[in-house]
């Protein structure tokens, strides 16, 4: 089971609680935050991920509840507003189009409020949410900047999350 390999694997557990603590922050009154596995490839980012993930729902890109870092600032607002006290999964950092925006994205989901945007006659709505945002990546979701506030909002972890085993004979 899933219980034993988490508990035995620190970097596994933390994205594992970070999933399960995401709901809470609503009822607790606190604010979103991001944490972030990166390190060399299949080193067990992805495995952790999709541990953590299959608490909602199936942890298969494309078709479950993780996603890549391919996206647009604004699919991404709109991505946290929808889930608003769920968890966000983003897998493989290097597959941002842009490492600026993904570091803006990083900053805004900590805040948990999106830009304001104006329309016609007025403004839209801005989009709020309260959740957990976790990433992986062989480099941090910080790598692009150097901005403080957004290093000060994201909990890295670079620890091999099994060690220095071969993964695949825990899931």
């Amino acid at each position: 089971g899933v219980g034993p390999v988490v508990v035995e694997h620190p970097p596994a557990a933390a994205l594992y609680c970070a999933a399960l603590a995401s709901p809470m922050l609503h009822l607790l009154d606190l604010r979103p935050f991001v944490i972030d596995l990166s390190g060399e490839t299949s080193r067990g980012k992805t495995t952790s991920l999709s541990l953590a993930a299959s608490v909602y729902g199936s942890p298969e890109e494309g078709a479950g509840v993780v996603a890549t870092w391919d996206s647009t600032g604004v699919g991404h607002e709109r991505l946290s507003e929808v889930l608003n006290d769920l968890p966000m999964f983003r897998d493989e950092t290097k597959r941002s189009r842009h490492a600026r925006g993904q570091a803006e994205a990083v900053y805004r989901h900590a805040g948990g409020t999106g830009r304001v945007r104006g329309k016609p006659g007025g403004l839209r709505d801005t989009p709020t949410w309260r959740n957990v945002l976790i990433s992986t990546g062989e480099a941090p979701a910080t790598s692009a900047t150097e901005d403080a506030g957004t290093r000060g909002r994201v909990l890295c972890l670079t620890e091999p999350p099994f060690g220095d085993t071969d993964q695949a004979h825990l899931v």
